[in-house]
């Protein structure tokens, strides 16, 4: 049987940004899935450290990886692995890279995005409409990204 494939609903579509002057502390994008009992996928990255990928199953648990296969979602690796892609591609709109590939900063579209929260001393956090900062305080115990919020 094939497996059906899933479009993720822009509605339950999140992102968070966080920026310390120009650089990239935090560029996440979410998406929730389900009505009563959602789960979470989700990516993330930073200048300092790397980024990665993460589940947050209907209990509230996590797992954060570099591998869609490693993480155990109710909709399927494939499903899975293809939802990953599209908000792989949702993150890097807002990030800017030097011609080695090395993360340099937000881009234009990230700027623009940061612009319409305020900034303190140059730190800035903006969140889409629905955001929540929960999910920084549930993932920033396992991230590789050198970002703590207290």
């Amino acid at each position: 049987m094939k497996p059906i494939s899933m479009k993720i609903d822009k509605s339950k579509v999140h992102r968070i940004s966080i920026a310390d002057g120009k650089r990239v502390l935090v560029n996440l994008v979410y998406a929730e899935f389900g009505e009563v009992d959602y789960e979470v996928l989700g990516v993330f990255s930073g200048e300092t450290c790397g980024g990665g990928i993460f589940h947050q199953n209907s209990e509230g648990d996590i797992t954060i990886s570099d591998d869609p296969g490693e993480l155990e979602s109710s909709i399927g690796v494939q499903n899975t692995s293809t939802i990953f892609w599209e908000l792989e591609k949702l993150r890097a709109e807002f990030e800017a890279y030097d011609n080695k590939g090395n993360l340099i900063g937000f881009s234009e579209k990230g700027l623009e995005f940061l612009q319409m929260f305020k900034s303190n001393n140059g730190y800035c956090e903006a969140y889409s409409e629905n955001a929540s900062d929960d999910i920084i305080y549930d993932l920033q115990g396992n991230w590789n990204l050198d970002f703590y919020k207290n």
